[in-house]
């Protein structure tokens, strides 16, 4: 009995620190270190019961499922996640004279919870959004985050995966703890993150032709990451390339690997683009045909990089 008693009394306590934690660091007003940040999210990530968590760290409002060690860490850690690559690709736009203040249109394809769109609309660089995201729990998220910064008329959502036929049926694998990795599963191989141990859903596909047909009323960019997908997107999407709209894209060669010939639709698919901008090495625009060379340069070992990609 006292054996018992003072299990329950041990538990209790446990309980009650842990909450008393959690009230005293998770209290933004006074914690301002990104390191310190990460610190309190893993403290607040182990309790299982919890889910979601609300963040007003940054400029914009975002609701984040604590148990993402990605996406939704870096938003509780700094306010926003990957804005920056954004801000850049906007700057190489005016370069090339392809921007209009606050005119153009968006379109996020793999918008996770709306880390890029989210605050592309809320600071007025675009003046409208479309984002498109497959996994259900991400998407309801996204939906929540668009109505949280007051967005409802300027980001519509669509819960749909971009492929390169209409009505198709895809299994979607997912990670565990990094939600924005989970990937079009196309390969059955183990491959170095044990893929084919991840546990799949099935989603719906469109081509993005279908989904967002072309509007060549304003300017637009399209912004896509779909970790190593790209390739099929971008063969769904005739209408936009032709008319030589600026893109975006994550180029990571490993996930382009696993998705088999996933590389070789992008390079057909961006034919008629005259080059593209490497991120991470912005000062050079490089000719389309270097892609393959990026390609060489990064490996199939997990390396990858974003390029913008330049119409004319």
């Amino acid at each position: 009995m006292k054996k018992n008693l003072s299990s329950i009394i041990k538990s209790k306590i446990k309980t009650l620190l842990c909450a008393t934690l959690e009230i005293i660091l998770a209290r933004p007003l006074y914690v301002k270190s990104a390191r310190l940040r990460r610190l309190i999210f893993d403290v607040l990530a182990y309790n299982r019961n919890t889910t979601l968590i609300y963040t007003n760290f940054g400029p914009e409002q975002f609701l984040i499922d604590i148990h993402d060690q990605a996406i939704g860490k870096s938003i509780f850690a700094t306010g926003e996640c990957e804005i920056h690559k954004f801000l850049l690709a906007i700057k190489l736009l005016r370069k090339h004279e392809l921007y209009d203040e606050g005119q153009m249109l968006l379109i996020d394809v793999g918008a996770n919870i709306g880390i890029i769109c989210i605050p592309a609309v809320a600071r007025g660089y675009v003046k409208r959004a479309i984002a498109i995201e497959p996994h259900p729990d991400n998407c309801r998220l996204l939906r929540a985050n668009v109505a949280l910064n007051g967005l409802t008329e300027t980001v519509s959502v669509h819960e749909c995966a971009c492929g390169m036929f209409d009505g198709e049926k895809l299994e979607l694998e997912l990670s565990e703890d990094n939600f924005g990795d989970h990937r079009i599963h196309v390969n059955d191989a183990p491959g170095m993150y044990n893929e084919n141990r991840r546990r799949t859903i099935q989603i719906e596909s469109d081509t993005l032709d279908t989904v967002c047909p072309l509007q060549r009323s304003q300017k637009s960019l399209i912004w896509m990451d779909t970790q190593g997908y790209e390739g099929n997107v971008l063969a769904g999407s005739r209408g936009w390339l032709d008319a030589g709209t600026p893109l975006c894209l994550e180029f990571w060669p490993y996930g382009m690997k696993r998705a088999t010939n996933s590389f070789q639709l992008m390079k057909s698919a961006l034919t008629n683009y005259a080059g593209f901008y490497e991120l991470e090495n912005p000062e050079k625009f490089r000719p389309i045909e270097d892609l393959d060379d990026l390609y060489t340069q990064l490996g199939d070992a997990g390396r990858f990089t974003d390029i913008l990609v330049i119409g004319h």
